[in-house]
């Protein structure tokens, strides 16, 4: 019986020459009746006969190689050879139609070696259907593991590198057949190809085709695999399972059932296909035992976790994600109490304690005994202070910061100050910038360039530092960094920083300025080694930005044009777009565009293309008034990425950054369905669609997606960013759970989760507001005060230990005036937070809401103006103007996460 990729290969040149050119006119079709007896003849006693027979079946082409195939394993030794031979010229996409100048590239390459196979390859990947047929028998027939390697490089890049010419040039035909070659050739991943059909919007007919494949031989894996993957790129994770499951691959059925949220089928399985060890598989089977309802199934997976804990206790790795398992299945303290036995985790500790509202508790942790000097204590010593100087205890952070800053010196401990390990000095730099002590930032950053060795102030040790510094203009930082030690060579850092900050900042004058840029165009690039934008681009970009920190527009427009590279030329659109010179900007915008495809390799043609300027182009053409083509640009860059997860991610981030909430949600869509099951990816892309479900009220659906996204950091190497999250997100859950529950009518369960949100999270403003006005229009007054005044009281709490916190006095305010509660009381917090932070919108927006909510309109109004000036972007504040200006206290509040 053939294989499925025989068969596949063999229907597949069908395809090919029904759209084959004119070169050669086609024979008439012979019949399976005519192959049959020719196949016959070639045993026939007379030369002649079989000659005729030979020349017939090869006229036939490719509806003669099933026949064939079966004859060259018959006992006749004349019929085999003369079906081998013929089949030996269709292997390698030799036909009586082939142009003669395919012919030729087929010989050459069958004679060829090294690289001049590779350009025989790309030769006959633009020679048309005849040539990309030659190329698919070429994959088939291919059996050294490096010429097939080079082969699949070769197809699995020129694909995506095609697919912009493809799009602009709307003919497909060659492109899929490519797409065919590289998917058969498992060149090409079932991403990418289901990616592309999602996109060409023919996703039931590759499934259908794949049906019938497995319908004639159910045993064919990688058919089953394949339809796995297109049935989810459709959204149908039902028939995506049953798929995974004839596939035979354990993780891929896992990692649907995960998608789909079905975790009683998960807590029945062995071993999920995620996890990496045995801790890792006992944590898994807690948390789908729990999420399934089974309660004893859910106690005895967290016994036999405890014990496996106990017979290694010295192997922290193990340990750390036991606790975790702990912390992400409600055994917070227990969890808490696991980490407290791993020494390197105190900083994990600090932050859920912290997140908990226990600051006396978190405060003890840097004082239990380890390394005076180790990384882990320097980082707690951070934390502590950072806490201290948001609970307004600023006197006393300032303190302990500097003290920390005195401590960066030459000669100290290496996890400290060595160059390579500089973390715990760069969570001093990068906490002391967010909390806004940029000068004391500054003042360490300098310190710690001084304390390097000579050698040691080349990138990208410097970039570890400047990073921390110049979070939004790192390069920038980086460029001018190095232009400013060649021009001050004598200068220690420490005077160095100061003026790269000035001139970051625009505080040096413009005719200085000038003349440093013009001094810069004139000196030699630095050496570079190892970094993938091209120098002059990196160096004309960084004093463009100078440029126009300095108001030298015109100057900074220059520079990015004589640059000419991707970057420069997206940077120029910026600036135009800017002025709303939305023509020019397009026209920027798809010049870096087509520098993005351009080819940058002989043979293997263009590097990945970047969506991004395409999609700007696009809405800057909109924006100019050409709607259809700007439209038409923007469904293509959607296009662009296929199954590229990593690129699709960026993407989507990038868009979201700019400001295009829509498109980055289509893009987050997309990279759920093309991203692998139960990846980084599409953790990622959960999380934000738990987000959208949550705004729709979808509270189920969130929730599940929640824990998707959750429970990926029960892997050893997957952590939040902040570890306070491992009591924050779980109560997030909890509450989504909660008010499906309520908005069910279902009171008793959802109080369970009301109880279990509270406990890991007593300090969350949201539960109360989003839950008590539930829990009161069901009739649950009671309950509804009960909530309130616990969640109230932990604020209180707060304001008591620690009154100059702006912060909780806030929190206090927001969460009484939301549920039009404790007004006077609320008056008071918030008057407090603003006379102590005067300049932050958000308390503002609060005072405002307060005075409304009393009855103070006037007051209201004109604080929200004020809190606009501050920031005057943020489409919430302009929206809760209207609401206030319209004078109904009652009416609803826009969504706190608003932003067009």
């Amino acid at each position: 019986m053939l294989s499925y990729r025989c068969r596949f290969l063999l229907a597949l040149p069908l395809v090919i020459l029904s759209v084959s050119s004119s070169d050669a006119a086609p024979a008439e079709k012979a019949t399976p009746g005519q192959i049959a007896q020719w196949i016959q003849q070639l045993g026939d006693n007379k030369f002649s006969v079989r000659e005729s027979a030979s020349k017939k079946l090869w006229a036939a082409g490719t509806a003669a190689e099933p026949a064939l195939e079966e004859a060259a394993k018959s006992d006749d030794a004349e019929v085999a050879r003369r079906a081998r031979d013929i089949l030996d010229k269709f292997k390698w996409g030799i036909y009586p139609d082939t142009p003669a100048d395919i012919v030729a590239l087929i010989r050459a390459y069958q004679s060829a070696e090294g690289n001049t196979r590779l350009e025989l390859l790309q030769k006959l990947l633009q020679g048309g259907p005849a040539g990309l047929q030659a190329v698919l028998k070429i994959s088939r027939s291919e059996t050294d593991p490096n010429r097939r390697k080079a082969l699949g490089v070769l197809v699995s890049r020129k694909l995506p590198a095609s697919l912009p010419q493809v799009l602009e040039r709307n003919d497909y035909e060659q492109f899929e057949t490519l797409l065919e070659i590289g998917h058969e050739g498992e060149f090409i991943n079932h991403n990418q190809y289901a990616a592309y059909w999602l996109l060409r919007g023919k996703l039931d007919k590759r499934i259908e085709h794949f049906r019938a494949q497995l319908a004639k031989n159910p045993d064919e894996k990688r058919v089953a695999e394949a339809l796995a993957y297109l049935y989810r790129a459709k959204g149908d994770l039902m028939e995506a399972q049953a798929a995974a499951e004839k596939s035979q691959r354990v993780d891929l059925v896992d990692g649907i059932l995960y998608e789909a949220a079905d975790w009683k089928a998960l807590a029945a399985r062995k071993d999920f296909g995620g996890a990496q060890s045995a801790v890792e598989k006992l944590a898994y089977a807690a948390a789908f035992a729990r999420l399934a309802g089974k309660s004893k199934q859910f106690d005895s997976v967290l016994e036999e976790m405890r014990e496996l804990i106990a017979k290694a206790p010295e192997r922290e790795n193990s340990q750390f994600v036991a606790a975790k398992g702990l912390l992400l299945n409600d055994r917070t303290a227990e969890g808490l109490e696991l980490l407290a036995k791993v020494p390197s985790r105190g900083v994990v500790r600090f932050e859920i304690l912290a997140a908990q509202l226990k600051y006396q508790e978190a405060m003890k942790i840097v004082d239990e005994p380890r390394p005076a000097e180790s990384e882990e204590q320097k980082h707690l010593e951070v934390l502590k202070a950072r806490t201290l100087y948001l609970l307004g205890e600023k006197d006393k952070a300032e303190e302990l910061f500097t003290h920390l800053g005195r401590q960066i010196k030459d000669g100290v401990d290496p996890f400290w100050i060595n160059r390579n390990r500089p973390d715990a000095k760069h969570v001093l730099l990068e906490t002391e910038f967010q909390l806004g002590l940029k000068d004391k930032a500054f003042e360490h950053g300098a310190r710690a360039l001084s304390a390097l060795p000579p050698g040691d102030l080349k990138l990208p040790i410097q970039s570890s530092y400047l990073g921390k510094l110049f979070p939004k203009q790192t390069e920038t930082a980086e460029v001018w960094w190095e232009l400013l030690r060649q021009r001050f060579k004598e200068e220690p850092p420490a005077k160095t920083l100061p003026r790269l900050r000035e001139l970051i900042e625009g505080k040096v004058a413009a005719k200085e300025v000038k003349k440093w840029i013009e001094e810069a165009e004139r000196a030699p690039a630095v050496p570079n080694p190892g970094r993938l934008r091209p120098d002059r681009g990196r160096r004309q970009l960084a004093l463009a930005e100078i440029a126009v920190a300095a108001g030298l527009d015109d100057m900074a427009l220059s520079l990015l044009e004589k640059a000419d590279t991707p970057e420069t030329l997206l940077r120029l659109g910026d600036l135009l777009a800017g002025k709303k010179e939305w023509a020019k900007a397009a026209e920027r915008y798809r010049q870096a565009w087509r520098k993005t495809i351009a080819p940058n390799d002989p043979l293997l043609g263009s590097k990945r293309a970047d969506p991004l300027p395409l999609f700007l182009a696009g809405d800057a053409l909109v924006k100019a008034g050409q709607e259809k083509e700007g439209k038409q640009l923007i469904e293509q860059s959607h296009w662009i990425l296929l199954g590229d997860a990593p690129a699709r991610f960026t993407f989507l981030r990038t868009l979201g950054e700019r400001g295009h909430v829509k498109a980055a949600q289509r893009e987050n869509d997309l990279l759920m369905r093309v991203s692998e099951p139960n990846s980084y990816y599409s953790g990622a892309a959960a999380r934000r669609l738990a987000l959208a479900a949550a705004a729709r009220k979808e509270y189920f659906k969130a929730a599940d997606a929640f824990e998707q996204s959750m429970l990926r950091c029960l892997h050893l190497p997957t952590n939040f960013i902040q570890s306070g999250a491992y009591a924050a997100v779980p109560a997030q859950v909890h509450q989504m759970r909660a008010s499906g529950l309520l908005a069910a009518g279902k009171f008793d369960e959802a109080n369970k989760h009301i109880q279990l949100a509270l406990a890991l999270l007593p300090g969350s403003v949201d539960l109360p507001i989003k839950l008590v006005p539930i829990l009161e229009r069901g009739g649950h007054k009671k309950e509804a005060t009960a909530l309130f005044e616990q969640s109230y009281g932990a604020y209180e709490k707060v304001c008591r230990d620690y009154p100059r916190c702006a912060w909780a006095h806030n929190s206090a305010a927001w969460m009484s005036v939301c549920n039009r509660r404790n007004l006077d009381k609320a008056l008071a917090h918030a008057q407090k937070a603003v006379e102590l932070a005067p300049s932050n919108a958000g308390y503002l927006d609060t005072l405002a809401e307060v005075h409304f909510q009393r009855g103070d309109k006037e007051k209201a109004v004109a604080l929200q103006k004020r809190v606009i000036e501050l920031d005057p972007k943020k489409t919430y504040f302009r929206k809760q103007l209207k609401r206030l200006e319209a004078g109904d206290p009652t009416a609803e509040r826009p969504p706190e996460n608003d932003e067009e």
